[in-house]
Parts: C-alpha cells; sequence; structure tokens
C-alpha cells in the first residue's frame, strides 16, 4: 500500500495538522521504507492491527502526557478502531476517513453500482467468477469495474478536482524521508495481488468493524465522500446517527479519495474536532 493519503514522505505537507497537532507517520511494514522482500507470505491484516497496538504503546511510552487521537485513511480506519478498542485508556479519539467497515458489503456495493454499465464481455466475467474463483479476486475485478463505471474512488466529474493524487504521487518523488528505493519497495508491495500473500488478501475480506464503533467510548470523527462505496454512505450516516460519540460529515462531488476542493475542508474539520473533543 502507498503512502497515499498519509505516510512517511509526507512529512510537513499538511501545515493546517502540524501546526496544531504533534504527527507521527507510519509507513505500514512491507511497503516503503518498512519494505522487506522477506515477508512472512501467512501475513493476515491482524499481524498489521497488533503492529498498530504496539505504535501507540510506544507513543504513549515516549508522550505520556500528550493525548492520542489516531487517524485513519481507508484500511487504516481498520487499523485505528482496532488499536483504540484494545487501548481506550490511551487513545482519546479516532478519525476515519474513508471509512471501511464491513468488506464483505464493500464488494456487493461495487457490483451493484456498476452492474447496470457494464459490456455483455463484462457481464460474463463477472458471472463466470462469482461463486468459483477465491472471493478476493472477484472483489478486485467487481471494484475495479465500479472504479471504471462510477465514482466510487476517483471523482471523475466536472464539479470537483482529483489533482491531488498526482500531487501525493509526485510527492514521493520529492520527499526528503524516501529514497527511490523506497519507492521501488512500495512498487513491488502493490504488485503482489494474486502472486502471493493470499492469506493476507483474504483476511482483508473478513474485515468488519461495524459492531467494534459501537463499542469506543471516545469521540469518533467519520469523514466520507457521497460517492462512496467501500461503505454507502447512507449505511454510515445510520450508523453515526446511532452512535452519540460520532461526529458525521458527507463531501459531495467526491468519492474514497477525497478531491482537492474537500480534502482542505476535512482538513480543518481534524483540527476542529481535536480542539473541541479531545482537549
Amino acid at each position: 500500500m502507498g503512502p497515499i493519503i498519509y505516510g512517511h514522505a509526507f512529512r510537513n505537507y499538511y501545515p493546517v495538522l502540524y501546526k496544531n497537532c504533534g504527527l507521527v507517520w507510519w509507513d505500514q511494514y512491507g511497503c516503503g521504507r518498512n519494505y522487506a522482500g522477506n515477508v512472512d507470505d501467512n501475513i493476515t491484516v491482524q499481524v498489521f492491527a497488533e503492529m498498530t497496538v504496539d505504535l501507540v504503546d510506544e507513543i504513549h511510552r515516549m508522550f505520556p502526557n500528550r493525548a492520542i487521537v489516531l487517524n485513519g485513511n481507508s484500511f487504516g480506519s481498520y487499523l485505528a478502531v482496532y488499536a483504540a478498542e484494545k487501548r481506550p485508556e490511551i487513545v482519546k479519539g479516532v478519525i476515519m476517513l474513508g471509512p471501511i467497515t464491513d468488506m464483505t458489503k464493500s464488494a456487493a456495493n461495487f457490483e451493484n453500482a456498476a452492474r447496470p454499465h457494464y459490456t455483455e464481455r463484462e457481464k460474463k466475467k463477472v458471472d463466470a467468477i462469482r461463486g468459483s474463483a477465491p472471493l478476493e479476486y472477484f472483489s478486485l475485478v467487481a471494484e475495479n469495474l465500479a472504479e471504471k463505471y462510477t465514482n466510487c474512488a476517483h471523482y471523475k466529474g466536472k464539479e470537483a478536482h482529483d489533482s491531488l493524487t498526482l500531487k501525493w504521487m509526485l510527492r514521493w518523488l520529492t520527499s526528503k524521508d524516501w529514497k527511490f528505493s523506497n519507492l521501488i519497495g512500495t512498487m513491488k508491495a502493490a504488485s503482489t495481488f494474486g502472486k502471493k500473500y493470499s492469506a493476507l488478501w483474504n483476511s482483508l475480506l473478513q474485515i468488519n468493524i461495524t459492531a467494534s464503533l459501537y463499542y469506543l467510548k471516545m469521540p469518533v470523527l467519520v469523514l466520507q465522500g457521497a460517492e462512496e462505496l467501500y461503505v454507502l454512505p447512507e449505511q454510515m450516516e445510520k450508523i453515526a446517527a446511532e452512535i452519540p460519540a460520532m461526529t458525521y460529515i458527507k463531501y459531495p462531488y467526491c468519492g474514497h479519495i477525497p478531491t482537492a476542493e474537500a480534502f482542505p475542508e476535512m482538513l480543518e474539520e481534524m483540527v476542529k474536532f481535536v480542539k473541541d473533543k479531545i482537549m
């Protein structure tokens, strides 16, 4: 996984955040500066989650008097919720940007949204692999087709701009924190689908943190694009309405990847959340 939206390569990239908070950037194990060619083939998302708990413990040891707020994007929202549930006495707040909750439902959301646009060839391919191919492969195909036909990930309409994606990618090349070898590590980590780490991909599809959200006692901020499909906005809104400590904000003309218009507003909401709910 690459360092979008957060990662080592983005130190000093978000002045709105670093002027108000102390930031800890973490390149996930197996990617970027933490790339390793000998990662265990049987690694699962549970391992990454436990690493997040270890990270929280270490930050608390180093800064025992600082409030810890976990800010997770996409898969990072799972890591943040997992660690917050494990360390409720340490974690004082959670921010979920482009959240995931139930990955099996995500795969169904992708197909339901994109299927009306499928070509006959695409329909035959999807129908052929449904139930016969590994679930992670079916999910990947459905996700790719949803990205092709909808605004679920990158918003492609004229109402907003996706220019941040290019800026984030260029940041990999210009960051003082990263070397070219780190970029190669990210590319290698992203190219393993269907080749190895089947245990990891299968465990990813088993993620369901919906129940965990109801057990969290600390304030939670959820920022989501209106075109999102990983969690349908109406599903996320319903969850937020049932959890008093959760603040939910939806952004029009925006998918899973924040647009240039939405992201500055999201950053301001993050800072407001920390000041109003945590400090």
